[in-house]
């Protein structure tokens, strides 16, 4: 929603009642969409690696949450009052992705895999982006997106309820309502200054550097 969002921000739309009522509709039944594919609960962490990333993970939405100087927001609504009134409040899918991303590299490293972005329906109003986690010892880079359900790759996305959720990478995938294209690499972090020798050379790498 990277693209689509910010082109929508700077065209702010004024919406008549009927069309916050059908807008409120849509949204509430977007946002119920996928209840049966609920994240890993933190008492079955899965995969040992994921214990220290998800303590990573859950310190960065709380450090977030207690910054007095931003208001984080999650989920459609989250999106709506982003775009309709702007001011300090963040939590578009991208800005998320990137404050975990942020927050969990280091850890991630340590304990031996590789982080980057993963994003589905790229370019229209329906995309959505996260953090894509992945043992690269066990799943080739080039093989990540394709990886069968059980081996060691798994989503961090805390956009859709604002909580440091985890999800095996063929459960999120069943998540969103509309697909428009199938999910892509989005390599992290976008905010480095790339030059020639530092863009990635592939899909994936363990220590992307580059957008």
């Amino acid at each position: 929603m990277e693209r689509a969002t910010r082109a929508f921000q700077g065209n702010r739309v004024r919406l008549t009642p009927g069309a916050w009522a059908l807008f409120l509709v849509a949204t509430l039944t977007l946002a119920l969409v996928g209840c049966g594919h609920a994240p890993l609960r933190s008492d079955q962490p899965g995969e040992p690696a994921l214990i220290p990333i998800r303590a990573a993970f859950e310190r960065t939405i709380t450090a977030a949450r207690q910054d007095p100087s931003i208001a984080w927001r999650s989920g459609w609504l989250g999106n709506a009052s982003i775009n309709l009134f702007g001011g300090p409040r963040r939590g578009l899918c991208y800005e998320w992705r990137n404050l975990v991303y942020d927050g969990v590299i280091d850890t991630v490293r340590q304990v031996g895999w590789a982080a980057t972005g993963v994003v589905v329906s790229k370019g229209t109003y329906s995309e959505h982006s996260a953090v894509i986690v992945f043992d690269p010892k066990r799943v080739p880079v080039d093989q990540v997106l394709a990886a069968d359900p059980g081996r060691p790759v798994y989503v961090l996305d805390a956009w859709r309820r604002g909580e440091a959720d985890i999800y095996p990478l063929h459960t999120w995938l069943k998540l969103p309502l509309i697909r428009r294209s199938p999910p892509q690499i989005k390599p992290l972090p976008v905010d480095a200054a790339p030059t020639p020798t530092a863009r990635p050379t592939g899909p994936v790498s363990p220590r992307p550097t580059g957008a």
